[in-house]
């Protein structure tokens, strides 16, 4: 809840003109209204094969939140937790903090919701939405330059060495007298080579949510969606955004006058679905959504058939912080906890975390009676756990 009020209040509201995108066929159309309310079964060995536990260094100088987002690459994890970026090895050992906040050459002010990487040229872009600009580091931290923005952005993709990035001063506010765009495409210059318009309609009047625009990427493209639009959109190359999938949510679907806070208060929403993230590999899509508690489902590309990620698995995590973790595909690999892919590197390494003091719940009684498919697997994570200080960096957990 903190991330997403921090986010909140760096967010002005606004956008222009719904598109004309009759020519486009979608690919997928995504039912969920039916699939909250079951009891899902999802298990992890119908996606992977594999799993592993990558320990974070935990130091003075890499003390991590509590939120976090992951780039990988065959030698480092970059992990970023919404205040600061840093770099460990493929190992877990910590290397370097990437930026730094301050208001001088190189500094940023305030970083937004996402980073991104280009592995090939070895540098980090951080976007600094108080500053307006994109800062660019050597993997090393090593300041190379800075590209200004014409405006505030929170959340962006990198796509063919340009940025689609979400313009946050024109997120759902309409004005007749200047119209405004939802997306502009830079270049490593800086320079805009394309502006997108709203994918909102302007004839609807937006309130102020606590949901927020969400990029992916899978197949070599970009992918984004709008949390007041049941469209997922995609960007083969930076100059053409087309309607990939349609979810529908049926009864469930928002209010779009609705807001989030009365008289400065959050309102918990137990009335609507919607989406909060997305990612995407070849045979699946896995879909986050929100109805007052968090849900899970697995989308089977090919069956066009949908899973509740929902275990239902009554352990003892619940009722603690960090319960809405709990909730994913039964891990039936090694006996751990339910896993869910919350970022996926090369559209098939999947990307999950679990905090250190959960790792204390892994005893005797948690695998009682446990099916499990490696054993050693689950030795090897129960003398894991037994290492694991409550106060340490968080476990980035690997499935493939």
């Amino acid at each position: 809840m903190k991330i997403y009020l921090y986010l909140f209040v760096s967010i002005m509201l606004a956008g222009t003109i719904l598109p004309d995108l009759s020519f486009c066929q979608i690919k997928y159309q995504i039912n969920l209204a039916d699939k909250v309310n079951e009891k899902g079964e999802a298990k992890l060995n119908s996606i992977a094969s594999n799993i592993e536990y990558i320990p974070l260094e935990t130091n003075p100088d890499c003390l991590l939140g509590s939120d976090y987002k992951f780039e990988l690459t065959e030698q480092y994890i970059f992990v970023f937790d919404y205040v600061n970026l840093y770099r460990f090895s493929i190992s877990g050992k910590f290397l370097n903090r990437i930026g730094r906040q301050g208001k001088g050459p190189g500094e940023y002010i305030r970083l937004g919701a996402d980073f991104a990487i280009d592995n090939s040229k070895k540098e980090v872009f951080l976007l600094d939405f108080r500053g307006r600009k994109i800062l660019v580091h050597k993997y090393d931290g090593t300041f190379l330059r800075a590209l200004k923005l014409q405006f505030s952005g929170q959340f962006m993709a990198l796509l063919n060495e340009k940025f689609i990035i979400h313009n946050n001063n024109n997120y759902n506010r309409f004005s007749k007298n200047n119209p405004t765009y939802e997306l502009e495409v830079i270049n490593y210059e800086g320079k805009a080579v394309n502006l997108f318009e709203s994918t909102l309609d302007p004839s609807e009047k937006y309130g102020l949510s606590l949901h927020f625009p969400h990029f992916y990427e899978f197949n070599n493209s970009a992918f984004y969606k709008n949390p007041f639009n049941d469209t997922i959109y995609c960007f083969r190359r930076a100059n053409e955004m087309n309607p990939y999938a349609l979810i529908n949510v049926g009864k469930y679907e928002r209010d779009k006058k609705q807001s989030d806070f009365r008289a400065g208060a959050y309102i918990r929403d137990e009335s609507s679905l919607i989406v909060s993230t997305i990612e995407e590999n070849k045979q699946y899509m896995f879909i986050s959504l929100i109805k007052g508690e968090e849900f899970r489902l697995v989308y089977d590309k090919d069956t066009k058939q949908c899973t509740n990620g929902h275990t239902g698995l009554k352990n003892l995590i619940e009722g603690k912080r960090g319960a809405n973790y709990t909730k994913g595909l039964i891990n039936n690999l090694d006996g751990g906890f339910p896993f869910w892919p919350r970022e996926i590197h090369n559209d098939s390494i999947l990307i999950d975390y679990r905090y250190a003091y959960e790792f204390k719940f892994l005893d005797n009684n948690w695998f009682r009676d446990k099916e499990v498919l490696n054993k050693d697997k689950m030795e090897k994570l129960k003398k894991l756990a037994g290492r694991i200080d409550e106060l340490d960096n968080p476990v980035i957990v690997i499935a493939r």
